[in-house]
């Protein structure tokens, strides 16, 4: 474990930070597979991208800010404020379907081939992208859904209330789970990971990144002052949780790293980005060091490799 510690420090501490020139205004959702990785943005667009930094697509077609980006095969799946859900082919980038999905989009996240979407309104559906249709929807939220958690069997999402909603996927319906849990300030990120632990950022006056495992709350320092705030997290090789950590004072970004086994701290990447990573996406196709990639989403697109 110590030596795969060094391994790993060994190679970001090679690594090298740059960006890509990509879009007019902030960027909401990144996404990545072996062979492209997608940068959706409140310009309107949803640019694709190959592995060497050049842009394929640029997918324009959404009127108002694009709030979620996906790769499923040979289809994108975007989503956005406009009300919007479309399917792009990844080839060609030409538009194949759109459905309008009466409420403004706010944010989106996908496992396998469903996609769970969060409203302004509060509503929350969950969109079968076989079957083009929704297959469940409810008011959970009576303000705007700011983040969403998704897994085979779990759907979690929180509001600007804030609140959060914990809903058990079964077969035929999906019901709402009574949990508990504290929180005070809006959720801004995330994630489910076996089945267990809810990893989530949250922005206020002494910022910590949380944890809660079988409903037991545990506290993680994520800056190193007083006045930060956690935007994104991603899982990284299946065995790190990488949380980005923006400094209000400074204006500064970095990234930590922790052991998902324990939740330990291993080490921070300094980011040359002013202001905060409001998305994080990596490249899950290979361990190997070849492939050592992560895509840091704000007000510009920056790759790490």
């Amino acid at each position: 474990e110590k030596q795969k510690l060094l391994e790993i420090k060994s190679r970001w501490s090679k690594s090298k930070f740059f960006y890509l020139d990509s879009h007019h205004d902030k960027i909401c959702s990144l996404a990545m597979n072996k062979e492209t990785f997608l940068s959706a943005s409140k310009d309107t667009t949803c640019k694709v991208w190959s592995k060497c930094g050049e842009v394929q697509h640029t997918l324009g077609d959404h009127t108002s800010s694009v709030t979620g980006a996906f790769v499923l095969g040979n289809r994108i799946c975007t989503t956005s404020y406009d009300c919007k859900l479309r399917m792009w082919d990844t080839k060609t980038g030409k538009l194949e379907f759109s459905q309008y999905l009466f409420s403004p989009i706010t944010c989106a996240v996908i496992f396998d081939k469903t996609v769970l979407i969060g409203t302004d309104g509060g509503k929350i559906k969950l969109y079968c992208t076989e079957a083009l249709a929704v297959k469940w929807e409810s008011v959970g939220h009576s303000e705007t859904v700011s983040s969403l958690a998704l897994d085979e069997k779990t759907a979690i999402s929180a509001s600007a209330v804030p609140d959060l909603c914990v809903w058990k996927i079964l077969e035929n319906c999906v019901s709402k789970v009574p949990v508990k849990i504290p929180v005070t300030r809006t959720v801004r990120c995330m994630i489910i990971h076996n089945d267990k632990t809810l990893l989530w950022g949250r922005r206020c006056e002494y910022q910590k990144s949380m944890i809660s495992n079988q409903r037991v709350l545990i506290k993680l320092k994520n800056h190193d002052s007083d006045h930060g705030s956690t935007d994104s997290m991603v899982i990284f090789e299946n065995q790190y949780l990488v949380s980005s950590s923006y400094n209000l004072d400074s204006g500064s970004s970095s990234l930590n790293f922790r052991s998902l086994k324990d939740h330990s701290y291993i080490f921070t990447v300094k980011c040359p980005v002013y202001g905060p990573i409001t998305c994080l996406s990596c490249d899950t196709s290979s361990d190997s060091a070849d492939s050592l990639q992560l895509l840091c989403g704000g007000s510009e697109l920056g790759v790490i490799k």
